[in-house]
């Protein structure tokens, strides 16, 4: 796991021990994405890596749609990106993917 991803889910630990939120880690095969769930919300963080800096992008998961890609079959890397703007919902602010967890 991306060293940025394992501070970030660090500090919402941290938010979320304060407010008595469960929060659990999946880590994925990807070294630069990771899923975080506060019970039934779940949250795709992805860094990604820039020259000067790593950026870390939110997503809401639509666990629904993400379930029935892959029942149809579809890999990460084969659904096209229509669909996949249907299953990741991009979070424009991080205080937007806090309130969406709960913290």
């Amino acid at each position: 796991m991306h060293q940025a991803l394992r501070k970030e889910f660090e500090n919402l630990k941290i938010i979320a021990k304060k407010r008595d939120i469960p929060m659990a880690l999946m880590e994925t095969q990807l070294e630069n994405v990771v899923f975080v769930s506060s019970g039934e919300k779940i949250v795709c963080l992805v860094i990604i890596e820039e020259e000067i800096h790593d950026l870390l992008s939110c997503y809401k998961v639509d666990l629904n749609k993400w379930k029935w890609a892959q029942d149809e079959g579809f890999k990460i890397k084969d659904i096209p990106e229509c669909l996949s703007k249907e299953i990741l919902i991009k979070f424009h602010t991080p205080s937007e993917y806090l309130r969406h967890l709960g913290l």
